[in-house]
């Protein structure tokens, strides 16, 4: 049984990728919630930080990045 899910408008400001950003600064955030925040939007399935997660994982690591826009298409964001 999966855990509930949580819009990023359900979780209160201080656990909120962008709102931390501008707060604590980029180094408090992980590499999937700065590319989460620039992703912009998720699915009805998982949110940006989701996404970003994922399209990191199969890319190995940040610098795997270059090949993104396939990945990208691939998790139907464009």
């Amino acid at each position: 049984m999966e855990g509930r899910r949580y819009t990023i408008k359900q979780l209160p400001p201080e656990l909120r990728p962008r709102e931390r950003l501008l707060s604590e600064g980029p180094e408090a955030l992980s590499s999937a919630e700065l590319l989460g925040i620039l992703f912009g939007t998720g699915t009805k399935e998982s949110t940006a930080v989701e996404l970003a997660g994922q399209v990191i994982s199969e890319s190995g690591d940040l610098f795997g990045l270059h090949g993104v826009s396939i990945q990208v298409r691939k998790h139907k964001m464009v």
